[in-house]
């Protein structure tokens, strides 16, 4: 009986907040229920680790290896941490408790003594197949499983484990395999040990490693597994007893309610069932409704903005979810405020998707995602423990405490989610050396990608999720890629990467360059179909240039005062700003709005619903009447929001066309338009360039527009979309679009010689980007175990180019208080946190001694205790909701830091 081990018992924990008996055995067996039910429950684990191990019938062995999960436990170092354990155990005083984790206490196990046990026959029985050979299989597997916390472990170099406590975790070794394995299962231990392919185990290492996180955390909630409450001689504490009347029943309540089971589509007989404000579906939404997949596919979707490529996308995931049941759906998207208007929608669609048994599960990952108003009020994260302070001190956090943070975490379960919604920056993770990044990887092998906006990532982003796509299609998962705007070689790139995910070499066929187009790619063979547009959409866009911004400005205002709902993209902050403030002067100023990502989180919020609801698809022509919306780029993503006229800075020619896609979005009463303003009935936009003088000189762009030149280093491309916009002053969509890109991108494209230097440094940065990406990202061929230096998803580079997050604060009576108002301190420092990039402020210069006192009297108020942010105190100045730093804290002393909620945060003084 696995009660006593040499009469001393070995805890799960360290239980000096003990509440009851509960043997360290219990907790691995609870953690092996909870593997035998998800197996059970969801085939489609099961199916994706037999096809993705290469060893047929690995499934079945798993419940057994994760039983071994804590086995470092049984160490009498890891034992040493409790009083009452050093009572039991005695002859504890020359142990040095705290010197090694207890993973790597069980990796140290594994290759010096189970490993040795195997092979001679210890635990498997004398029944079993011999083990010979090198076992890389085996020792893959078992290290994986040693790494359950989220990061691999290294082997320490000298023993951890006594003889005695040897003894005991053999023992408990081949009771779990009598108990957890039957004759097939001893066997497939046996082929995983000799037979296991070197490369699809290290690849499949990655998606065990995950399974394996979410097992432990599942198995360690003390609410689904409570402490016994027996002695220890009931005989309900019997490992086999306890296994099959307690441990089994508790994990499948514990499964049942967790939302991780797979859903259950609905059955539905058309297009408008699953969304009834489309009473008749585009043609790509018709198209992909008939669409029906022969295997895992690739399916890129390139229509026009407005097109309906969402509810296409969706449609697309469902059709390719249906094929084997029990598949779940994330939908990522370039920026918060783009998942933020998805999650929105998709709350909407929600209900007509998923069958509501077992019950399915929506949830929305980004950094703030717990603050976003019709979100945050369902998680209670105020009543889950945080372990921030255990982790600081290098204390071994505690199954509970790593539970609770499971529990209190949605981003790291959106990828389990039967439908999730994140922004890129999220799924990336799952391939990055990131902490818990293989649970997000595990979570999306179930599922089905979409990933909207794909034009809108620069070279690293762009490479990252090129290995995403390959690490998915070896998974056997699908994906679904949106875009109105996606240059030819991005695309070549993505059927590229996920035909060799596939094990294929990519299909070079050139097939057909129309637009709209649906390409396919399934077992290496891409197949492109051209589509008819949206009839509604098919227009043609007046694009006027304007090459004197005062000019610019008395176009925008005119157009305002005519009635004409406006919107000016900027291409910096400091430009949107300055020209925020121009418009202020001329019109009045409750009659515009600054949006840009400047903004603490409440206010960037607030602005962003009001932009949706005064320009979004319910909104009224007397909302819109008007109105100027002063942006930058922020607003050139998938919002969906429709002005009469769009104002532009100049920018490479796929991200202008979705600029210009904010105008005339929406559909219209009738075909002439008639509830928007006289003049403003055709679609036309604006575009701020300098004069098109070809030649060009070499500050063509940056005496014009520096803070576009910075922004934008490929000045060629800048050249080439204003070249074409001389040439075509009339853009006709569709049948332009792919001209009009390829135009900017194309292979052949040559640039003025006088921009060759700049145009072929910022290529090679783009090189140096997405080779940067590659040596980040995660190698299947290396596996799991051979990566050392795993970081925090908090510094986890998602993105190129050092960011600072920034906490605002008030200077209130003596004391720092959080810039927004929140119902929970977390809630309010989360609120007042903005990005800015490294290179804006320059070198931050701590706050004088008596100003720093009650800074970290405000520091310790906040749930990290501001390990993970800067604080920045403002006081008020001027008397008009403007509020200063009151010492000079910016670009090493030489800059104050101002902010308003209507204006964002600023640098004044000095040389700001």
């Amino acid at each position: 009986m696995l009660r006593y081990w040499g009469k001393t018992e070995y805890w799960r924990d360290d239980p000096r907040n003990f509440r009851g008996y509960h043997l360290l055995v219990h907790h691995c067996l609870d953690v092996a229920a909870i593997a035998h039910v998800l197996l059970d429950k969801d085939p489609l684990w099961a199916a994706k680790m037999d096809a993705a191990c290469g060893v047929d019938g690995f499934s079945r062995t798993i419940p057994f290896f994760l039983a071994l999960h804590d086995i470092g436990k049984f160490s009498i170092r890891f034992q040493a941490k409790s009083p009452e354990a050093q009572q039991r155990l005695g002859n504890l005083r020359s142990c040095d408790a705290a010197s090694v984790h207890h993973a790597e206490m069980g990796q140290r196990f594994f290759r010096h003594h189970f490993r040795k046990s195997l092979l001679h026959g210890d635990i498997l029985g004398k029944d079993a197949p011999p083990i010979r050979g090198r076992c890389h299989g085996l020792d893959t597997i078992l290290s994986t499983v040693a790494g359950h916390h989220g990061k691999p472990v290294s082997t320490p170099t000298h023993d951890c484990f006594p003889a005695q406590d040897v003894a005991a975790a053999l023992e408990f070794c081949c009771e779990s395999a009598c108990l957890l394995l039957d004759d097939e299962g001893r066997h497939v231990v046996a082929r995983l040990a000799m037979e296991a392919d070197e490369r699809s185990i290290n690849a499949f290492s990655f998606l065990f490693a995950g399974f394996v996180v979410l097992c432990d955390w599942m198995g360690s909630d003390t609410r689904s597994f409570p402490l016994l409450s027996a002695t220890p001689d009931d005989p309900e504490a019997v490992p086999d007893v306890y296994f099959r009347n307690r441990a089994l029943p508790a994990a499948r309540n514990a499964v049942a309610a967790s939302g991780v089971l797979p859903p259950r589509l609905c059955h539905v007989s058309s297009f408008t069932d699953y969304f009834p404000s489309i009473p008749t579906p585009s043609p790509v939404q018709d198209h992909m409704w008939r669409f029906a997949p022969t295997g895992p596919s690739l399916v890129i979707i390139e229509d026009l903005a407005g097109g309906g490529k969402t509810e296409a996308g969706l449609v697309t995931a469902l059709r390719l979810a249906a094929m084997t049941p029990g598949q779940t759906i994330l939908m990522a998207l370039p920026t918060m405020a783009t998942a933020n208007a998805m999650y929105d929608r998709m709350r909407t669609a929600f209900g007509a998707l998923f069958e509501t048994t077992p019950p399915p599960s929506i949830i929305l990952a980004h950094s703030s995602r717990d603050l976003h108003p019709s979100f945050r009020d369902s998680l209670g994260l105020e009543s889950i423990p945080s372990t921030d302070t255990a982790a600081a001190a290098g204390q071994e956090e505690t199954a509970q405490a790593q539970c609770a943070a499971w529990l209190s975490d949605n981003k790291k379960k959106a990828l389990l989610a039967s439908l999730g919604v994140c922004t890129i920056d999220q799924a990336l993770l799952s391939v990055l050396p990131s902490k818990h990044g293989c649970l997000r990887l595990a979570g999306l092998a179930r599922g089905v990608f979409i990933v909207d906006e794909a034009h809108a990532h620069d070279a690293y982003v762009h490479n990252l999720l090129c290995v995403l796509l390959r690490f998915h299609a070896a998974y056997g998962g699908s994906a679904v890629i949106l875009s109105a705007t996606l240059p030819e070689s991005m695309r070549r790139d993505l059927l590229a990467a996920y035909a060799l995910g596939q094990g294929h070499e990519p299909d070079d066929a050139p097939g057909t360059n129309a637009f709209p187009r649906v390409t396919v790619s399934c077992a290496g063979k891409a197949t492109p179909q051209a589509l008819a547009p949206r009839p509604d959409l098919v227009r043609t866009v007046r694009v006027d240039l304007c090459h004197d911004c005062v000019e610019m400005l008395d176009q925008a205002v005119r157009a305002a005062e005519d009635g004409a709902a406006v919107l000016w993209i900027r291409n910096t902050v400091n430009d949107a700003r300055k020209t925020w403030r121009d418009v202020c002067s001329r019109i009045d100023p409750g009659r515009t709005t600054l949006f840009h990502a400047r903004f603490a989180l409440c206010d960037r919020l607030r602005i962003e619903h009001e932009v949706m609801a005064r320009f979004g698809r319910e909104s009224t022509p007397d909302m819109r009447r008007g109105r100027i919306v002063v942006a930058s780029q922020v607003a050139e993503f998938s919002l969906d929001c429709d002005f009469d006229i769009p104002f532009s800075d100049i920018a490479p020619m796929d991200a202008l066309l979705q600029r210009l896609g904010r105008g005339m979005r929406h559909l219209r009463p009738d075909a002439s338009q008639s509830d928007r303003p006289p003049g403003y009935r055709t679609p036309r936009g604006v575009v701020l360039c300098p004069p098109f003088v070809p030649p060009p000189g070499r500050d063509w762009i940056a005496g014009f527009l520096p803070g576009t030149a910075a922004v934008y280093p490929h000045h060629g491309r800048l050249w080439a979309t204003a070249r074409y916009l001389a040439d075509h002053r009339d853009i006709r969509l569709p049948e332009d679009l792919r001209e009009a890109i390829e135009a900017v991108y194309g292979d052949s494209v040559v640039y003025p010689k006088v921009l060759e230097r700049t145009e072929n440094d910022a290529t090679g940065d783009s090189i140096c980007h997405g080779n940067l990406a590659k040596y980040n990202a995660l190698k299947p061929e290396a596996g799991y175990c051979a990566l050392e230096a795993w970081l925090d998803e908090r510094i986890v580079p998602t993105r190129l180019g050092a960011a600072l997050t920034l906490r605002l604060g008030r200077i209130v009576d003596g004391r720092v208080l959080p810039w927004a108002e929140g119902a929970t301190p977390r809630e309010a420092w989360g609120l007042s946190e903005l990005r800015v990039r490294l290179e804006m402020l320059g070198e931050l210069v701590p706050p004088p001694a008596d100003l720093e006192a009650i800074c970290e009297l405000a520091r310790q108020t906040m749930p990290d205790k501001g390990k993970f942010a800067a604080l920045l105190p403002l006081a008020p100045h001027g008397g008009s909701g403007e509020w200063r730093t009151p010492w000079a804290a910016l670009r090493g002393g030489r800059a104050f830091a101002q902010y308003s909620a209507w204006t964002g945060l600023d640098m004044v003084g000095g040389d700001a």
